[in-house]
């Protein structure tokens, strides 16, 4: 963490999404070869995980589709008169 976020450590800023002084985007999660050490993680790292899903995939849905616009009065008035 320290060459990304000097002054930080995993253990505060895991499950967030955060950007560089350069613009990267960067997901920090604990290792999962940590949660074979000390089983208090694993809980830590299945929500890192499901986090960095939820990120994807909002990122990664299609946009909503357009909303509609009636027209204005006056174009709807002189169509009627068509």
């Amino acid at each position: 963490m320290g060459k990304f976020f000097p002054g930080e450590s995993i253990s505060r800023i895991h499950g967030k999404p955060r950007k560089t002084a350069d613009g990267l985007l960067i997901f920090p999660v604990y290792h999962p070869a940590a949660a074979l050490h000390n089983g208090a993680l694993v809980a830590d790292l299945e929500h890192d995980f499901d986090r960095v899903k939820a990120y994807l995939e909002a990122l990664l849905a299609p946009p909503p589709p357009p909303v509609p616009v009636a027209p204005p009065k006056q174009e709807a008035e002189q169509l009627r008169l068509l």
